[in-house]
């Protein structure tokens, strides 16, 4: 059972916003996100979801579980709130989504619109799976950090400028893990 919750216009959670009980949630929120409160996604272990629309995001604190998701849908430019606690991590709509300070995604990255730019921080995804990104469309503009693990598999950097889509496929034949940092910088070509 999935329990869907839209707020039409702005939304500002001074408290709490706790995503809990016995069904997966998803909550759609079609106006901008603020406030000093918290998001917790992580009830009852389930697969939550969260999509925001709005052109301005932030929070005071976020806990994402073990397999949430928030989506940034907005047909347009946004701001993504700043965490590292993501899961997954989902850009469906165009624009630019911009990072206002570092963020860190655990689980998956997908990007089916839209391009990312770190504006100066980094956005890391800290899965080293060789599928933790999932990209179909859109461009990282700025540093991206991957964490790296696997051997015999290409690790996909989907980075690039606002005009020029220049991915980087890495694939390594031994390897200590850690992370590893990559930026597209269009003067240096």
């Amino acid at each position: 059972t999935t329990t869907t919750l839209g707020v039409n216009g702005n939304t500002s959670i001074i408290g709490s916003m706790s995503f809990n009980g016995t069904s997966t949630k998803t909550v759609s929120l079609t106006g901008n996100l603020s406030g000093t409160g918290l998001i917790d996604m992580s009830g009852s272990s389930l697969l939550h979801f969260l999509n925001l629309a709005g052109s301005t995001n932030s929070i005071g604190s976020y806990s994402s579980g073990i397999g949430s998701t928030v989506k940034y849908t907005l047909n347009g430019n946004q701001t993504v709130f700043t965490s590292d606690n993501y899961k997954n991590l989902s850009i469906t709509g165009s624009g630019v989504k911009s990072l206002i300070s570092d963020i860190s995604a655990s689980g998956i990255l997908t990007m089916s619109s839209g391009d990312i730019n770190s504006s100066g921080n980094i956005l890391k995804v800290t899965n080293s799976a060789l599928t933790a990104i999932n990209r179909t469309a859109g461009t990282i503009i700025g540093k991206l950090q991957r964490a790296i693990a696997v051997t015999g598999g290409d690790y996909l950097y989907p980075i690039g400028s606002a005009t020029v889509y220049n991915p980087l496929k890495l694939n390594f034949q031994s390897i200590s893990s850690g992370p590893l940092t990559a930026q597209f910088i269009p003067s240096c070509i």
